[in-house]
């Protein structure tokens, strides 16, 4: 019985262990970010470097829509990262990353989504209604962190904000950065 019992679980427990969503953090260059992510599919455990990754996916596809939403979940939640993260240098990842992701993308692709993620920002009420249903991010921002010019010192050993507010941060990045009502 023990035997069945463990060739019954071993699967499951390999299964959990390279299972991404059950991770703390998300990397692009994982494989499971080498597609373009439906909306239902985004949850609060995938970092903002995953999440433009995907976007470009999306645009490389054509599906404009989706790339507008995956990007703007990315840019709320690399700003939220931002203000988490203790070495400001960092901030500059963002950038970084956009210009790594889309820049190589075709030229009339990158202006059909721009024209939907001007659409977009103009109507912010269902990305708004979206970030709020999403919650804040629930992962280490090893991206960015690693990015930092001093990414970790006494003060921030984990390259934090000592005990920041995770509430407050998430509540200024939709209400001022991205002024939902």
């Amino acid at each position: 019985m023990k035997g069945i019992m463990l060739t019954l679980l071993i699967p499951l427990v390999l299964w959990a262990a390279s299972n991404p969503f059950e991770d703390q953090t998300e990397h692009a260059s994982e494989p499971w970010s080498n597609r373009c992510l439906e909306r239902v599919e985004i949850v609060n455990k995938l970092s903002a470097d995953l999440l433009f990754a995907s976007s470009a996916y999306c645009i490389q596809e054509e599906k404009y829509d989706q790339a507008a939403d995956l990007y703007l979940t990315a840019t709320a939640y690399g700003y939220f990262d931002s203000l988490r993260v203790a070495d400001k240098s960092a901030r500059g990842v963002l950038d970084t990353l956009k210009v790594t992701y889309f820049s190589p993308l075709d030229a009339k692709k990158r202006d059909r989504f721009a024209q939907v993620l001007r659409d977009k920002l103009d109507h912010l009420a269902s990305t708004c209604r979206f970030l709020e249903s999403l919650g804040k991010p629930n992962y280490m921002p090893r991206y960015m962190i690693e990015a930092a010019q001093n990414p970790l010192s006494q003060k921030s050993p984990n390259g934090l904000v000592p005990n920041y507010n995770a509430k407050a941060l998430w509540d200024e990045t939709r209400l001022e950065y991205l002024r939902c009502r």
